[in-house]
């Protein structure tokens, strides 16, 4: 792996790492997230889990709907990311 696929792996792991603290710190689900950014869910799970990249104009809507700065999203933060609880997705219907 050359130096270029390092960094650009370092800088995915670290925006997947971001997003997840960033939502959990929220409270959001990644289809809340999604819909405040403007995207669908699986875009975020994606994102999540490393498998795509995206566009500036994504990163942007992100740190938007996150209420963060950009650089705060593509940054290596002290420590490890926070831990997302599993669970069912709470009803529609239940308000």
């Amino acid at each position: 792996m050359d130096k270029l696929e390092k960094a650009q792996k370092a800088a995915r792991k670290h925006l997947s790492d971001n997003l997840k603290s960033f939502r959990a710190k929220h409270g959001l689900t990644q289809e809340a997230l999604s819909e405040r950014a403007g995207f669908h869910r699986t875009y975020v799970s994606q994102l999540e889990r490393q498998v795509t990249n995206p566009t500036l104009d994504n990163v942007v809507a992100l740190a938007v709907a996150l209420e963060v700065r950009l650089s705060d999203l593509l940054s290596e933060h002290d420590g490890p990311p926070a831990t997302l609880k599993l669970g069912r997705r709470p009803s529609k219907n239940s308000a």
